[in-house]
């Protein structure tokens, strides 16, 4: 089906490669595996739309199906996001013996760093088609200049910055959410880093950048 929809032709079957009798067969694509995968792709893709736009953390549901999820590729991260995302205990799980084998060693600590994590590429996907803000030029410079106050670490770093002037959180030139680059506003220094605005007040506000201490 992708081959199809990229070189728009018609596919009338694949290939399957046997790696232990090392055999390479034809195997012929019938309008009931299509449908079937056209049903699960929208099942995806309409996930994949709530957590993009409407920020909602869950993925389709579970198959029952033991086997299918014993070798499935996706198996940990599935487990991960059934444990964290949805908050479910392993009775809830089709297969709560994959669930506990998965995640049984994991503590509290380790489900907010991955529920926040996965927020952060969240927000990161949603702006990924639009050129990242850059709060430190010359259109900016009206609402005041920007110093660092404090850095605070966990699980990445916390940057609070204080502006002069106060300005409308309303009609700012920045928004909570936004990727925004950092830049010295005397130009020495451009693109220093790069992060995500966590909190925004009239007087300061709060950038979060995994890998940098501006300090």
């Amino acid at each position: 089906m992708m081959l199809e929809e990229r070189y728009r032709e018609t596919v009338e079957s694949g290939m399957l490669y046997y790696i232990r009798g090392q055999q390479t067969i034809g195997v012929p694509s019938s309008s009931v595996e299509r449908r079937a995968l056209v049903v699960k792709r929208n099942d995806v893709a309409g996930a994949i739309h709530d957590i993009l736009h409407k920020e909602k953390m869950k993925l389709p549901d579970l198959i029952s199906d033991k086997m299918s999820c014993n070798y499935c590729n996706h198996q940990l991260s599935c487990s991960l996001a059934f444990k964290s995302f949805e908050g479910k205990e392993p009775a809830a799980h089709p297969n709560p013996d994959i669930l506990q084998n998965n995640t049984d060693q994991l503590k509290q600590g380790h489900l907010d760093y991955f529920q926040k994590y996965s927020k952060l590429c969240v927000q990161e996907a949603q702006v990924s088609t639009t050129s990242a803000k850059m709060p430190w030029d010359d259109s900016c410079k009206k609402h005041g200049n920007l110093t660092l106050e404090s850095v605070t670490e966990k699980h990445g770093f916390y940057h609070k910055f204080t502006t002069a002037a106060p300005f409308n959180t309303r009609t700012s030139f920045v928004s909570r959410g936004d990727y925004i680059i950092i830049s010295k506003d005397d130009g020495t220094a451009y693109n220093i880093c790069a992060g995500f605005v966590t909190a925004l007040n009239a007087d300061h506000f709060e950038v979060y950048v995994s890998d940098v201490d501006l300090s």
